[in-house]
């Protein structure tokens, strides 16, 4: 999916994960903030994580719903 669809699933409750993540890895939102699986808050989507990663033409797309194990 692309950069767009990861952000509404995330808006809409879904844990999203990149190709470029490892396997256990993931984001979330919770309030506003975007969160990591090991709960590291990255802030809002206006803050830097998400901003840069929309610099990022790698991170366009290649990202999908994460799939709990």
């Amino acid at each position: 999916m692309t950069r767009a669809e990861a952000l509404q699933a995330m808006i809409d409750g879904h844990k999203v994960t990149h190709e470029y993540f490892t396997d256990d890895e993931f984001i979330y939102m919770k309030g506003q903030n975007i969160w990591s699986e090991d709960g590291y808050n990255f802030g809002t989507v206006y803050a830097e994580f998400w901003q840069t990663k929309s610099d990022n033409p790698c991170f366009g797309d290649g990202w999908s719903i994460y799939k709990e194990k």
